[in-house]
C-alpha cells in the first residue's frame, strides 16, 4: 500500500469514526429527550391532581399510549424545555418514534386517539388547549402560513410556533409558577372560529 492510499483509507476510518461518535452522542441526547419528557408527563400528573384535583396517570406502555392515548383522561402532554425563555410555544402534528427516513405519523393535535385536551410548557409555565381549537389554527395556517412549520432538531417532529401572546389568548387556561406558588389563570373569552381568523 502506498503512502496515498494509506492515508486515504485512515481518512476514511478517520470519518467512519467521527459518524459513530456523533451518532451515539446524538442517540444519547435524543434518550435524554425520551426521559426528560417522561418526566414531564409525571410532574404534570402530579400537578393537575394537586392544583385541579384530576388523576390525568398517563399509561406506562407504548401500545396503550398508541391504542388508545396518552392517559385515561385524553390529555396529550408535550414538553417544550424552552417555553420559560422562548417567545413562542411549539405544538406539533405529527412525529416518528426514532429517527429514521420516511414519512411522519400524525401525532400530537392531530393524532387520532381519545385527547381532547393538548397540554405544552415546561416547568414554570404550561398552557391548556382546547385540542379542536388547535386543529382549526393547524387548518388555517396551512392556508395563510402566519406561523413557522418546524422539524425539531432530532428530527422526530413536526409543528408550528405560536407566539405566547397568541398562546395566551386561545387556551382554555394557564398554569403558572408565580413567586413559587403554581397559579391558574383562566381564559374567560370562550373562543370561537372567527376568534381563530383574527390571530
Amino acid at each position: 500500500m502506498t503512502k496515498k492510499e494509506h492515508k486515504e483509507l485512515q481518512c476514511v476510518k478517520d470519518n467512519y469514526t467521527r459518524q459513530k461518535l456523533e451518532k451515539e452522542k446524538f442517540n444519547e441526547y435524543r434518550l435524554q429527550k425520551e426521559e426528560d419528557g417522561k418526566e414531564f408527563q409525571k410532574f404534570v400528573e402530579k400537578l393537575f391532581k394537586e392544583i385541579l384535583l384530576w388523576d390525568i396517570t398517563c399509561y406506562k406502555t407504548r401500545g396503550e399510549q398508541f391504542e388508545i392515548g396518552e392517559n385515561k383522561a385524553g390529555v396529550e402532554i408535550k414538553w417544550d424545555e424552552i417555553t420559560e425563555t422562548s417567545k413562542n410555544v411549539y405544538i406539533e402534528y405529527a412525529e416518528k418514534a426514532r429517527i429514521r427516513g420516511g414519512l411522519y405519523a400524525f401525532g400530537g393535535i392531530l393524532k387520532n386517539d381519545n385527547s381532547w385536551l393538548y397540554v405544552v410548557g415546561d416547568k414554570t409555565r404550561i398552557f391548556v388547549f382546547d385540542i379542536n381549537i388547535l386543529r382549526c389554527i393547524y387548518k388555517e395556517n396551512r392556508k395563510k402560513k402566519k406561523y413557522s412549520w418546524i422539524e425539531n432538531r432530532t428530527k422526530t417532529s413536526l409543528g408550528f410556533l405560536m407566539p405566547k401572546k397568541d398562546a395566551r389568548k386561545i387556551c382554555l387556561f394557564l398554569l403558572i409558577k408565580q413567586k413559587g406558588v403554581w397559579k391558574k389563570i383562566v381564559n374567560k373569552k370562550k373562543i370561537t372560529q372567527k376568534d381563530i381568523y383574527k390571530l
